[in-house]
């Protein structure tokens, strides 16, 4: 019950957020994550503007407060609360990321479990849905 409460939640305020992606936005950066990269948007002080003002370059921010990597969900998710469905397809040279800090402190209500973190990153760093969303990224020429 509460994680639909949280989604219809979601939804309604995901109308307001992540920018989308144009053929004609101009810009070669793409910036996923969670509410560390989304917040203070409406200032214009999230982590996007930063980037924009330290460049001189456009970046396109499809960060969406309380996002996931481990997200179940298909409507809500795909509309950004899984940060791996943020991703849109275009000619960026850098995708910066962040994520995992809802997957852990929301998950499983218990506070970090080495299940969890263990499904988000192997000790080694080399497998886990966070590495492999990375990989995939680069695979992208990025």
């Amino acid at each position: 019950m509460i994680q639909r409460l949280v989604s219809l939640v979601s939804l309604i305020v995901l109308a307001g957020c992540g920018e989308p992606v144009t053929s004609d936005s101009g810009s070669r950066i793409l910036l996923l994550g969670d509410s560390l990269m989304a917040f203070n948007r409406v200032q214009g002080r999230a982590v996007s503007d930063a980037i924009e003002n330290s460049l001189n370059e456009p970046v396109t921010d499809r960060s969406v407060i309380g996002a996931r990597f481990l997200y179940a969900l298909p409507i809500s998710g795909s509309a950004g609360l899984n940060i791996t469905k943020q991703y849109r397809q275009g000619d960026w040279e850098w995708v910066v990321m962040n994520g995992g800090g809802n997957d852990i402190w929301m998950g499983c209500l218990c506070g970090p479990c080495k299940h969890r973190i263990s499904r988000l990153i192997s000790e080694d760093g080399k497998r886990g849905r966070i590495p492999g969303f990375v990989s995939r990224m680069r695979q992208t020429g990025a």
